[in-house]
Order: structure tokens, then C-alpha cells, then sequence
């Protein structure tokens, strides 16, 4: 498309849009799409925010560009930060925390279903390789998105660490619900096994995210 061929990256934001003496400094998406459409065909230069800087990039929009492409070939999103009072930032953050602790509990169990159920592993998961990526991703945008998704990996770990699968603390309170349901310890011997078998997996799911990260 035109934009990849100038250069343009997911995150950039116009700021400048130019031809010849006519310029806007659009606030508004449909400003972005009508001068683009109005010049098809004909060069036109975007200044677009990167890192802190600017940048010029010189591209042609499409006068008849493919189905669902556009005329140079982007998606455009209207993005602002909100802000609130502390008073109502902390409930804000109690209910986003716990739609995020839900959203999370249903991503974490498709994935399994559809790992041991589905005997699919095609899932869109990352590593400490992918995690290292986006997190400078995040940092790059500013620190507030960078905390906010380190409250993401928090809850997420969090989520993953009480399910109850062997080796995990979930898999050990599982243990004690048992001994307490059957009035006994479970074998040290059978739980060890048990533990083992789940680190194992654990470890080879790790592997095989890292080498799907690289």
C-alpha cells in the first residue's frame, strides 16, 4: 500500500497533512480520510509523530484502491488519555481490574480446551521474548500505558498461578481441598508425580513459546 511504501508504522499519528499551500492539522479522523480521497492519485505530504519526533513521508493515495484498503492503506483511530478524579479512579480501576481478571480467565481456559480437548496449539500467546517486545512497545507510548500493561501481566500471572494445575499454587491448593475432602493426605509419592508430570509440560509449553516468539 502507499502508506507502507512511505514508511508509515501502527502508532504513528498525523499531525500535518499537505499539498501545495493547502495544509490542515486534522482533529478528526474523516479530516484525514477527505484530503486523502480529494488529492487521489496526486503526491501529497504526511508529518507523522514518531518517538517524540516528526517526520515527513511523501505518498500517493489510490484513486481506486482494493476493497477494504482505503486510499493509502491504513487504519485510522481517534486516541486521547482520560483522565478522572482520584475518587472515581479507584473504583474505575476495581471494575477494569476485574473485567481484565475475567477476560482473562475465559482467554486462559479457550486455550486450554483447545490445547488438550482440540489437540490445537495455534494460539496467540508470547513468552518472556514477546513480553520483552511489548513491553518496550508499551514504554515507548509513555508510562502510562506502560503501567498499565504491567498491571495486565500482573493480573494475567496472578490468573495463571491459581488455577489448579500441578505445580502451580492453584495445583497445591487443589491438593488440600482433596486431603480435606478425603480426611487424609494424598500419597507424597502420587503428588510428587503429579507435580512433576505438570512441571514438565510447563516447561516444554515455555519452550515452545519461545522458539514460536523468535
Amino acid at each position: 500500500s502507499p502508506a507502507k511504501v512511505a514508511g508509515l508504522k501502527t502508532l504513528d499519528e498525523i499531525t500535518k497533512l499537505q499539498r501545495g499551500i493547502d495544509l490542515i492539522r486534522p482533529k478528526q479522523v474523516e479530516e484525514v480520510q477527505n484530503f486523502v480521497k480529494k488529492y487521489g492519485g496526486e503526491e501529497i505530504i504526511v508529518t507523522i509523530k514518531r518517538n517524540g519526533g516528526e517526520i515527513d513521508l511523501r505518498l500517493v493515495p489510490r484513486e481506486n484502491p482494493p476493497a477494504g484498503q482505503g486510499a493509502i492503506g491504513i487504519n485510522l483511530a481517534k486516541t486521547g488519555l482520560v483522565s478522572f478524579p482520584w475518587y472515581e479512579a479507584i473504583w474505575r480501576g476495581v471494575r477494569d481490574t476485574g473485567i481484565m481478571t475475567a477476560n482473562i480467565t475465559i482467554a486462559l481456559g479457550v486455550f486450554f480446551k483447545n490445547l488438550f480437548v482440540d489437540s490445537n496449539l495455534n494460539a496467540d500467546v508470547s513468552g518472556p521474548i514477546g513480553i520483552a517486545v511489548i513491553t518496550g512497545q508499551a514504554a515507548s507510548l509513555g508510562f502510562n500505558y506502560l503501567l498499565q500493561f504491567v498491571a495486565l501481566l500482573s493480573i494475567n500471572l496472578a490468573v495463571l498461578n491459581i488455577m489448579p494445575f500441578p505445580a502451580l499454587d492453584g495445583g497445591r491448593l487443589l491438593f488440600i481441598v482433596i486431603e480435606k475432602l478425603k480426611g487424609s493426605p494424598v500419597s507424597r509419592k502420587v503428588e510428587g508425580f503429579i507435580n512433576a508430570a505438570g512441571f514438565t509440560f510447563l516447561i516444554a509449553l515455555m519452550i515452545w513459546i519461545t522458539v514460536k516468539d523468535v
